[in-house]
């Protein structure tokens, strides 16, 4: 009886301590696939187990080895104790290649204890795209004709008659001022004064 009564004394201590509260971070990738072609996308979903009223925040850089990251959605929040996250990668290098753990920031409010979590590593294979040797080459395909329609036509029709008239009817506007400038240039003698003519008479 007096076992019993340590034992539900020191259960509460046990599972508020360090240890049993560490329990209760886990942050877990996983795949739908591991086997990939270069340039696809990789989607990542990683689960995440943590206290109520826990603030979670990624820190993943732009490339991780070799794998980039495309989208980075925020956390999405299932339970009080438990959220999702998905990124979305890509690797434009074939081979098999390990996406390394996601690394997230972890804290509660009014506790001063920051948390690191980790995710376990994916081994992912990524390949090219398989080349069919069982077909012929082929030359290059000539350019194509692009042909024009008859709105095409009529506007470019159209476009040089208005360049045309602008040309003879500036051709025109500079023949007649060097006309006039011409007639313009002749000095007429002008008449004697009368006073003169009575002079000389």
């Amino acid at each position: 009886m007096k076992r019993l009564r340590i034992c539900l004394i020191l259960l509460p201590l046990a599972l508020t301590s360090p240890a049993a509260r560490a329990q209760e971070w886990t942050a877990r990738a996983s795949v739908d696939s591991s086997n990939f072609l270069v340039g696809d996308r990789i989607t990542v979903r990683v689960d995440l187990n943590h206290p109520r009223g826990a603030i979670i925040r990624p820190q993943i850089p732009d490339s991780l080895e070799g794998y980039y990251v495309l989208e980075r959605p925020p956390i999405h929040e299932v339970t009080d104790t438990n959220s999702t996250a998905i990124f979305v990668f890509a690797r434009y290098d074939s081979g098999t290649a390990v996406l390394p753990p996601l690394r997230f920031a972890a804290s509660i409010p009014g506790d001063t204890t920051r948390r690191i979590l980790f995710t376990n590593a994916l081994v992912l294979t990524v390949t090219t795209v398989p080349v069919d040797t069982s077909q012929d080459f082929r030359d290059l395909k000539p350019p194509l004709a692009i042909h024009m329609t008859l709105q095409e036509i009529l506007l470019y029709a159209g476009i040089v008659l208005v360049i045309i008239a602008a040309a003879y009817v500036a051709y025109r506007y500079w023949k007649k001022r060097k006309a006039r400038a011409a007639a313009g240039g002749e000095v007429a003698t002008p008449a004697r004064p009368a006073h003169v003519i009575a002079f000389e008479q």
